[in-house]
């Protein structure tokens, strides 16, 4: 789970856009762009495994329109990780 979320975290920084948590368990991740006053559409599924602790990817939309707005202050996500 942990490295799902860091992926996600680097992939964020690399493209420089900002995700937010539709729905994060223990099971389950599910982010969305959070710039909703745009029409971006990009989107992350992914679930456990049944019976296995490996993660796969269900619905990944790539299609990232709203183009690289962080903000002033750098990535909200970025950490010393």
């Amino acid at each position: 789970m942990k490295k799902v979320r860091l992926t996600l975290i680097y992939y964020s920084i690399t493209k420089k856009f900002v995700y937010k948590f539709m729905q994060n368990d223990k099971i389950r991740i599910n982010v969305e762009c959070s710039k909703k006053d745009t029409s971006c559409t990009w989107r992350v599924y992914a679930s456990r495994m049944t019976h296995n602790i490996r993660f796969a990817i269900k619905i990944h939309n790539h299609d990232h329109t709203n183009g690289g707005d962080m903000g002033t202050d750098g990535h909200r996500r970025a950490s010393r990780k």
